[in-house]
């Protein structure tokens, strides 16, 4: 299996073996980028030449925008330097984010202690849909 359902199975086993996994944004070439991403015009809270932890991956059963039932696919990510998050869907503040703070929080109870983490802590831990 390839695409994107592949990698998120791959992504999956590796996680199930308890791997050190991480991810970053490489611009490559003779004009390498610095700073922060742009999106659509937008800032995304994300660094290029930067290397981020991925801290998990889950399958959280909530709503979509218009409160229909849905599974999302969600990355649990950290920004090593603690300062710097994703401003996109599922970060802080965001719509979708807020109407299913209540599954994420029920998630969140279902961890061991030291696999908890809190969105409203400074310590560059996000999430990023899939």
């Amino acid at each position: 299996m390839g695409g994107a359902d592949g990698l998120w199975a791959f992504l999956k086993d590796h996680r199930e073996d308890k791997s050190i996994m991480s991810c970053n944004i490489k611009i490559f070439g003779k004009h390498e980028k610095t700073g922060e991403v742009i999106r659509d015009g937008v800032p995304s809270g994300l660094l290029f030449n930067h290397s981020y932890g991925l801290l998990d991956l889950i399958e959280l059963t909530g709503v979509d925008l218009q409160g229909k039932e849905a599974v999302h696919k969600l990355v649990i990510l950290r920004n090593p330097h603690g300062k710097t998050e994703w401003k996109g869907d599922w970060g802080v503040g965001t719509p979708i984010l807020g109407i299913n703070k209540k599954f994420l929080d029920d998630y969140i109870k279902t961890l061991d202690d030291e696999e908890e983490f809190s969105l409203n802590a400074d310590d560059g831990i996000f999430l990023m849909p899939y």
